[in-house]
C-alpha cells in the first residue's frame, strides 16, 4: 500500500453462477501473517493447491470453504484447488489487513503452486480472464 493513497473496497461480487469470470491473483498462504486473507476452515493451509474468492462470493455461498475449484487459464491449462479462505475485499492497507491493498470484487487468489500448474510464472502477479467453477 502507497501512504495516503485510496483504495477502493467492495462489499459485493458479480452473483455467483456455475462458471464465474475472475481476475486471479498470487498470494502466499501464511496463517501468522494472512494480509488480506481470512481463514475459513480450522484445517489449516496445508494444502498443496490453495484459494481464496473474494468476498462478495464466499458472502453468497459460504459453503464454498474447503470446496475444490476448477480454475481455467486464458492458456487453456486448469486445475483444481481447494478454497482455505476469503479474498477480503472489504478492506485493507492497514495493520490488520498487513497492510496489504483489498481483493477485487471478481478476485480469486491462489498459491505458487496453482500459478505454476496453470503454465504461469507467479512472478507476473496477475492473469485476467480466467474462469473458475465447483
Amino acid at each position: 500500500c502507497v501512504p495516503g493513497l485510496a483504495y477502493r473496497t467492495f462489499t459485493c461480487s458479480p452473483i455467483f453462477q456455475e462458471t464465474n469470470n475472475a481476475v486471479l491473483y498470487v498470494t502466499r498462504f501464511n496463517l501468522s501473517n494472512p494480509g488480506s486473507l481470512r481463514s475459513c476452515t480450522s484445517f489449516g493451509w496445508d494444502f498443496d493447491l490453495m484459494a481464496a474468492v473474494a468476498t462478495g462470493w464466499y458472502n453468497q455461498d459460504r459453503s464454498l470453504c474447503s470446496t475444490n475449484i476448477q480454475v481455467l487459464a486464458p492458456n487453456g491449462r486448469t486445475v483444481v484447488a481447494r478454497v482455505v479462505a476469503q479474498c477480503y475485499s472489504g478492506g485493507g492497507c492497514l495493520g490488520n489487513f498487513s497492510f496489504t491493498e483489498p481483493c477485487a470484487p471478481n478476485a480469486v487468489a491462489a498459491n505458487e503452486q496453482v500459478w505454476r500448474q496453470l503454465g504461469y510464472d507467479p512472478g507476473i502477479g496477475i492473469v485476467e480472464n480466467i474462469t473458475w467453477s465447483i
